[in-house]
């Protein structure tokens, strides 16, 4: 099982086999509370979030290799942070956003406030689905 939680213990330090890949980008996942993650939301940037349930499910584990990923290649883009809220532990996090626990993982895109529920999963429609929201997004300091 220990190999299976690289991207919530990646921020725990915990070192496995299985999480070399994710620490290599290690701070470029946030890894969120409630209170963390309504602070984050208040920003003027887009927020990113994968809503997980534990790092044990399969689902979970393969959506975390892509989320590493992705967050190496947005890591240096000052308009988007990738994160990650794991439900089993921060349910209060989840709740005021209606993420059903049977339907992990479930990724959402805060943009000033709002949220936009995404359904892909594949790593390039998610790149796309990225890109498609930094084209319209304009920091709220530049307008």
């Amino acid at each position: 099982a220990s190999e299976l939680s690289s991207g919530i213990n990646a921020e725990y330090g915990t070192t496995t086999k299985g999480e070399k890949q994710l620490l290599s980008v290690q701070g470029a996942i946030k890894i969120l509370n409630k209170p963390s993650l309504l602070a984050e939301i208040a920003q003027p940037k887009l927020l990113f979030v994968a809503f997980i349930e534990g790092s044990r499910h399969e689902p979970n584990y393969r959506l975390l290799d892509t989320w590493g990923r992705l967050a190496s290649m947005y890591l240096h883009d000052q308009r988007i942070d990738l994160a990650l809220v794991d439900c089993e532990k921060e349910m209060e996090a989840c709740e005021p956003y209606k993420i059903p626990r049977r339907d992990y993982p479930q990724l959402a895109m805060f943009s000033e406030g709002s949220l936009h529920e995404c359904l892909e999963r594949s790593e390039y429609r998610l790149i796309d689905y990225i890109e498609s929201f930094l084209d319209h997004f304009i920091p709220r300091d530049e307008l």
